[in-house]
């Protein structure tokens, strides 16, 4: 996450490219997002390298992350903190409702054996349309205008 490129991230395509150094399986992948992701990552563009420049360790990054969970209204006192795996679980699970296993499988960069699937079917349409349709919460939602509505 924290070596996507600026230059990688296509706003009117609603994509980020990620390079094969920071993908699980080594390959260049192209994730789809959707309108919401789209109006947050429009009001913390700039010009800098790195979409989240993050030039602290990673402990001092979970500090954080906990910190940030704390001011949402997640306690430890309600259980663990959860983690970024915790959030690429709910997205799979909610993707396996909308879309093919092998879409999921590419999402969440899986490995998987299929060579028909891997080298001549490609996801992304499948994808886009999928995470279009994923459910936000409502405060992620609140005064963003849908993509046909963003002129």
């Amino acid at each position: 996450m924290h070596g996507i490129a600026m230059d990688g991230v296509n706003f009117i395509g609603r994509e980020v490219a990620l390079a094969a150094r920071h993908d699980k399986c080594r390959q260049p992948r192209l994730k789809p997002f959707n309108d919401v992701v789209l109006a947050h990552l429009l009001r913390i563009r700039t010009n800098r390298a790195l979409l989240f420049p993050w030039p602290h360790s990673g402990r001092d990054f979970y500090g954080t992350w906990h910190a940030i969970q704390v001011a949402a209204g997640v306690s430890a006192k309600s259980g663990p903190f959860r983690k970024l795996h915790d959030l690429k679980r709910t997205c799979g699970t909610q993707l396996a409702r909308v879309a093919s296993g092998w879409a999921v499988r590419y999402m969440l960069d899986h490995a998987q054996s299929d060579v028909t699937g891997q080298h001549y079917i490609s996801p992304l349409d499948e994808l886009r349309d999928a995470v279009e349709r994923l459910s936000q919460p409502s405060r992620f939602t609140d005064g963003h205008q849908r993509r046909k509505d963003l002129g």
